[in-house]
C-alpha cells in the first residue's frame, strides 16, 4: 500500500514546475525521476525472513557482487521463496502495482540522512532493495523493559521530526508513522520507511 500522499503545501517543491514558470501551461509538471538500479533476482542471494505484510515479505539478503547486506521486500506470493506460504494465496496484480508505486515513491523522495535508503528493484518491480537496519522502533520498545532512556528518546524524535520534516518540504506526506516504519540503525540513527 502506497502511504504516502501528497502534501497540500500552498508552494509547490522546487523541482515541479508551475503555472508560474515560463511554459505558461497552467498545470504542473511531474518531475522526471531518475532511474533506479535493476536488479536480477540472480544478483540477490537471500535468507531469513524477518517480516510479512498485506503486499509483502522483508526477507535479509546480500547483494552477491559487493557482498553487501540488504533487506529485500518481495511482493506476496512468491513460490521461489515461499513454496508453503504461497499455496493458498491468489497473485493479484494489486500487490505487484502497490510495488511500483513504492518505487516511484522512493525515487521521488530521493536520499535523506532520516529515510531508508532504496537501492533499487527488479525491472518487473516484484523485489524492492533497500538498506538493512538493526531492528524497527517497535521491536526495540518492546524489549526494552523499562522503556527507553530519555536521551535516546530525544535522539529518536529529533530523527523522526527531521525526516518528516524533509517529506513535507518535497510535497509527501507519510501516513503511516509508527514504530514498526521507523528504523534503527547501528549509529542510533532513526530512519523512515514503508511508503
Amino acid at each position: 500500500v502506497m502511504k504516502a500522499w501528497p502534501s497540500k503545501s500552498n508552494r509547490a517543491p522546487e523541482n515541479i514546475r508551475t503555472s508560474n514558470d515560463r511554459s505558461g501551461s497552467g498545470r504542473l509538471r511531474v518531475p522526471r525521476l531518475p532511474p533506479f538500479k535493476q536488479f536480477r533476482r540472480s544478483e540477490l542471494e537471500v535468507f531469513d525472513r524477518i517480516g510479512k505484510g498485506a503486499y509483502g515479505c522483508v526477507w535479509q539478503a546480500k547483494i552477491l557482487e559487493s557482498r553487501k547486506e540488504v533487506v529485500v521486500k518481495v511482493v506476496w506470493p512468491d513460490a521461489d521463496l515461499d513454496p508453503e506460504d504461497s499455496k493458498d494465496a491468489s497473485p493479484g496484480n494489486h500487490r505487484r502495482e502497490a510495488f511500483k508505486k513504492e518505487i516511484h515513491m522512493m525515487q521521488r523522495v530521493g536520499q535523506h540522512s532520516n529515510i531508508v535508503e532504496f537501492y533499487g528493484a527488479t525491472s518487473d518491480c516484484t523485489v524492492i532493495v533497500f538498506e538493512q537496519a538493526l531492528a524497527d522502533l517497535h521491536d526495540i520498545i518492546r524489549k526494552q523493559k523499562s522503556g527507553l532512556k530519555l536521551p535516546m528518546v530525544a535522539r529518536c524524535c529529533k530523527d523522526i521530526l527531521k525526516g518528516i520534516d524533509y517529506l513535507h518540504s518535497i510535497g509527501v506526506m507519510h501516513r503511516d508513522i509508527k514504530p514498526a516504519n521507523l528504523l534503527m540503525f547501528k549509529d542510533m540513527a532513526v530512519k523512515i520507511c514503508d511508503f
